[in-house]
């Protein structure tokens, strides 16, 4: 199984800043694991968040 740094992850999400990558972890948007000081998102967890997202969309276009 593959893991992710919050870098990696950001580069895949096209986002610039890191930190909203963090900020996603500690507030549990998006699950990883914490070894030390330094955050692992695996493959699998990565998936779910995107599965999530896009559920997420899917509700807020079915509202308008």
């Amino acid at each position: 199984m593959n893991y992710y740094t919050p870098e990696e992850v950001a580069e895949k999400l096209k986002i610039k800043n890191t930190e909203t990558i963090r900020r996603y972890l500690r507030r549990g948007k998006l699950r990883g694991a914490k070894l030390g000081k330094h955050w692992r998102i695996s493959e699998k967890q990565l998936e779910e968040f995107f599965e999530r997202q896009s559920e997420e969309s899917q509700t807020i276009a079915g509202k308008n």
